[in-house]
């Protein structure tokens, strides 16, 4: 439910084509309380779970790295997430998997040679 507060936010937001200096101002006064009440959370479950956990682990990342999270509110430019970048890079992360496995220019193996 957290989470979904920031996105419909930056969505509400987004929407009204406001300039820079309004939407990160705006955007500051909307999500500071939001992401405040996500780092209370996460500081009170990081009491609570095991660190080695999954989820421990994720809360002390993300408590790790709270400070460039937070970084996205200052500039407009930037979104609570790198999903955009993401999407770009996908065709190269999928093709480097696949050309891994290949040998030849033509992308497959080469036919088996029988010497009789």
């Amino acid at each position: 439910m957290i989470i979904r507060k920031i996105y419909e936010i930056e969505a509400d937001l987004r929407g009204k084509n406001l300039n820079d200096d309004i939407f990160v101002e705006k955007r500051k006064a909307a999500v500071k309380p939001v992401l405040d009440e996500l780092h209370a959370f996460l500081v009170q479950t990081k009491d609570i779970v095991t660190p080695s956990s999954s989820l421990g682990t994720a809360v002390n990342y993300t408590l790790n790295e709270w400070d460039k999270l937070v970084r996205y509110l200052d500039l407009a430019c930037m979104t609570p997430d790198n999903n955009e970048i993401e999407r770009c890079i996908k065709s190269f992360v999928i093709g480097r998997k696949n050309w891994l496995f290949s040998n030849t220019p033509r992308g497959h193996m080469p036919a088996p040679v029988c010497i009789l």
